[in-house]
């Protein structure tokens, strides 16, 4: 019942939905390179050279969404359906994992998945977590299975790599665990091998295309890599680290119950069994992820929330008739509770996508303000569903990564728009929700330069050029 209560929280959540900002994101490369057959962003493209190739992206990810989406359409939830299938496909390994287990473990941990608000979010949102998340536990399955298949582990940590470099943490766990495992050397380098190929895979197209300096280029001066370059700015990440698992509601109700089940039915399985194999991987991927991130942002707990989930359904079943009293109190009231994060985070979406407009209607309405198809625009990233074809757009993330990297933050409005006008921009739609777009406040003048607004609604003001 449980179980049925939380898909169906989990599928009233899709309706409706309102565009992640990631969405569009990940939907013009994948478009990209669905019609193009490579991949290329006119979003961030540099006005001198709008079609140059892109070599740092997260290319799994991408490859696999680009023939979803080319079948279902670009739309708003036809690019969401690619982290579903995967968020789908975790359920049905956690499922099969606890196989032989009694049927109250395999359904406690689809529970602890399911009410995991993190999944809640992120299962209908275009990243690449969720193909990371699942591509990681299929490694480390089979890894610990009866016959472990070395090799085809390692492929899938690679897997999980190339889809977001943060799924290297597959990699260098996969690694430690089996030398913590004491596993004989051709086991170890048939994963090393064939995770390292694997993920190797990412330098491909810049290699064929002799563009690996741009590859390197790219990857050293993108923001997401700028904390991981300068050692201060590193520690200072790393000494942030705890907020991926105590971030919202949709990271504290798990976390909490793994850190009552290790201190209440841990002592109880740990004395006999001073570190079960999945609390191992727990901790090397924990640790690996802690040396290797760029932030300590919420939706990377995905990343370790089938992990979490093994780990407490594991220590529950072992620590067995052996956790009485109060203790058992303690627990099975936490894991009652436990639900409610999910269901907070539920009322959450349902109220967002509540407050704003379809994201295809509200793109249509600004469109009518632009009638020259073809033009140059400047426009949010959501501007990509129903309009990415009809016009040549750069997104306002642009100018606010332009702004950060080269104006420190400081690039006033009116010379914002003379950058628009050196570009022959037509058309500027700004976005007053503040969403990692340069600001335009609602409250600017009507005339800036060479711009005349035409518009203004709640959530957009639309700027037309006057020559």
């Amino acid at each position: 019942m449980a179980v049925a209560l939380l898909v169906l929280l989990l599928l009233s959540t899709y309706y409706g939905r309102a565009p992640h900002f990631d969405d569009a994101w990940n939907a013009e490369q994948a478009y990209w390179l669905w019609r193009d057959g490579y991949v290329h962003s006119l979003f961030f493209a540099e006005p001198a050279e709008p079609l140059a190739q892109l070599y740092l992206f997260h290319k799994g990810f991408i490859y696999a969404q680009a023939p979803v989406a080319g079948l279902l359409g670009f739309g708003v939830y036809a690019v969401k359906t690619t982290a579903l299938l995967f968020a789908i496909a975790t359920l049905v390994l956690l499922w099969r994992y606890f196989r032989e287990a009694p049927a109250e473990a395999r359904w406690l941990a689809l529970v602890l998945l399911l009410g995991c608000g993190t999944l809640v979010e992120y299962s209908f949102v275009n990243r690449a977590e969720t193909m990371v998340m699942t591509c990681g536990f299929a490694s480390f399955m089979l890894l610990r299975s009866a016959r472990p298949r070395y090799a085809l582990a390692g492929v899938l940590a690679g897997l999980a790599a190339l889809a977001h470099l943060n799924g290297t943490i597959y990699l260098a766990a996969g690694f430690l665990w089996l030398l913590w495992q004491r596993t004989n050397w051709r086991a170890l380098l048939r994963f090393t091998l064939a995770g390292s190929l694997t993920l190797g895979l990412y330098l491909l197209d810049a290699l064929l295309t002799g563009q690996l300096p741009r590859l390197v280029h790219q990857f050293t001066h993108a923001p997401i890599t700028q904390g991981n370059l300068a050692l201060w700015a590193k520690l200072a990440i790393m000494l942030r680290f705890q907020e991926i698992f105590f971030h919202s509601e949709s990271q504290i109700p798990l976390t909490v119950v793994l850190l009552l089940t290790l201190g209440l039915a841990g002592p109880l399985v740990l004395r006999r069994q001073p570190w079960p194999p999945a609390l191992r991987y727990l901790v090397l991927i924990v640790g690996s992820f802690w040396v290797l991130t760029a932030r300590p942002a919420a939706y990377y707990f995905l990343l370790f929330a089938p992990f979490i989930t093994v780990v407490i359904v594991e220590l529950l079943q072992a620590a067995g008739p052996q956790l009485r009293g109060w203790r058992r109190t303690v627990v099975l009231a936490a894991l009652a509770l436990y639900p409610l994060g999910g269901v907070a985070r539920g009322v959450h979406l349902w109220r967002w996508s509540r407050q704003q407009p379809p994201v295809v209607v509200e793109n249509a309405r600004l469109a009518a303000y632009m009638p020259r198809r073809g033009s140059k625009v400047v426009v949010p990233m959501d501007f990509f569903f129903g309009q990415v074809q009809h016009y040549r757009a750069r997104s306002l993330t642009y100018y606010a990564l332009l702004n950060d990297a080269q104006y420190q933050g400081q690039l006033p409005v009116p010379a914002f728009f003379q950058l628009l006008a050196q570009d022959s921009v037509q058309y500027l739609v700004t976005d007053h929700s503040h969403n990692q777009a340069f600001q335009v406040p609602p409250t600017a003048p009507a005339r800036i330069g060479q711009y005349e607004r035409v518009y203004q609604d709640e959530w957009h003001s639309v700027y037309v050029r006057r020559d």
